[in-house]
């Protein structure tokens, strides 16, 4: 299971809980946890230490919620030099994480919990959905339709997607568009898979605002994990995996 990885030790155990839960799930297999960049075990060190141990199939999973750069470049790269030095060993990838329907539903429960002590408003309400961002454009068209899913599902007026860095709308902006058209509430889900320094970003500039635009309500939900049902996709995504053919080398 392949995390991105941060500097703060606290931002890389979610993983670890993760991993901790996907292997009580399935029993006597092996889990691994391992990170993209900034800490490790590395990707490398994850397959050597599956290698160690006798296994010769891998799944590999990639933690992310969208198809960007990391999910089709980088992890499978990273992957592909470790293979070369392990003889023997296959490995397959699932699909990333956001693209497993349950990730709506945790994120449908993440909104209801923010809204669930604010009482109804009169006038209207502005839903902003917030991802990372990426130069991707595949990575753009990923989030806006979930913006559209969620819209569609949530029978909600409109809910907007932006980004917190390399593409746009930025947050920012987006932010001014919805207080621009005088709401009596804002709403802003961040697109995170965990807290952490991104999500407290997003909580800090909403508070600026929300000092600046007293008038408006303004609500911020919380990142989509943790969240038991995480492990039921990831065991999901591997199980579909499994069933295809698992290489040696990678093109």
């Amino acid at each position: 299971m392949v995390g991105h990885g941060s500097r703060e030790p606290d931002g890389n155990e979610p993983l670890l809980e993760l991993c901790r839960g996907v292997e009580k799930r399935l029993g006597i297999t092996p889990v691994q946890p391992c990170y993209l960049e900034l800490t490790r075990p590395t990707i490398d060190e994850g397959l050597s230490s599956l290698y160690r141990r006798g296994v010769e199939r891998a799944i590999v999973v990639p933690l992310q919620l969208t198809a960007g750069r990391h999910v089709r470049y980088d992890i499978p790269c990273e992957v592909g030099k470790s293979l070369a030095k392990l003889s023997n060993m296959f490995v397959c990838f699932t699909n990333h994480l956001g693209a497993h329907s349950t990730l709506v539903d945790m994120a449908d429960s993440r909104l209801a919990e923010a809204l669930a002590d604010q009482p109804p408003v009169a006038g209207s309400t502005q839903y902003v959905l917030v991802a990372r961002g990426s130069r991707d454009p595949l990575v753009r068209g990923e989030v806006f339709r979930l913006a559209q899913i969620r819209q569609f599902m949530g029978c909600i007026e409109e809910f907007t997607p932006c980004f917190l860095a390399m593409a746009e709308p930025t947050f920012e902006d987006c932010l001014k568009t919805a207080v621009s058209r005088n709401p009596t509430r804002i709403v802003v889900q961040p697109y995170l898979l965990y807290p952490g320094r991104l999500l407290n970003r997003i909580r800090g500039t909403v508070a600026k605002l929300a000092a600046e635009y007293p008038h408006i309500e303004w609500v911020t939900a919380d990142a989509l994990g943790p969240d038991d049902r995480l492990v039921n996709c990831v065991v999901d995504l591997a199980k579909e995996a499994q069933e295809q053919d698992f290489h040696r080398q990678l093109v």
